[in-house]
């Protein structure tokens, strides 16, 4: 996921506000333990949340521009 997600924000262009939104969304979620009802899933909840969160503060730190989120 974390290459996925360097790999959306380093392009030139960037990406969307509403794809940013969306990415953003997705991993509150997760970081929140949404989404998961499997009760014998909880260690994929807390790790899968521990690196969204993680991942979610990465990329409170992208840049925008014109509409466009990006990393430097």
């Amino acid at each position: 996921m974390e290459k996925l997600i360097n790999a959306l924000l380093t392009q030139d262009d960037g990406i969307s506000e509403e794809a940013f939104n969306a990415l953003y969304e997705y991993l509150e979620e997760l970081s929140n333990g949404q989404g998961y009802n499997d009760a014998d899933a909880c260690d994929i909840i807390h790790n899968e949340g521990e690196l969204a969160a993680k991942l979610l503060e990465q990329i409170k730190r992208a840049d925008a521009t014109d509409g466009r989120f990006y990393f430097s």
